[in-house]
């Protein structure tokens, strides 16, 4: 699986402030690339103060709302 900008910029500032780093520290961002979408996705929403299980919540508004099962579109790639 091809990781190389799987996320863009704004979503890798958001890893590294939520792992203790300046915005602008490139050293983990292979990793953060590396991560996957549910894990960034919970990531994302912990930095910006929505606490664990949140992510389910906000999944299963999407789906029920839009139709669209963001868990499985991943493990469709």
């Amino acid at each position: 699986m091809e990781t190389n900008n799987r996320y863009p910029e704004s979503i890798i500032r958001f890893l590294r402030l939520r792992m203790g780093l300046v915005e602008d520290d490139t050293h983990l961002d292979e990793h953060f690339q590396s991560m996957s979408p549910p894990h960034v996705f919970s990531w994302v929403l912990e930095w910006n103060g929505l606490l664990v299980g949140w992510d389910f919540t906000i999944k299963g508004w999407i789906k029920d709302i839009y139709g669209i099962d963001l868990d499985a579109v991943e493990n469709q790639k």
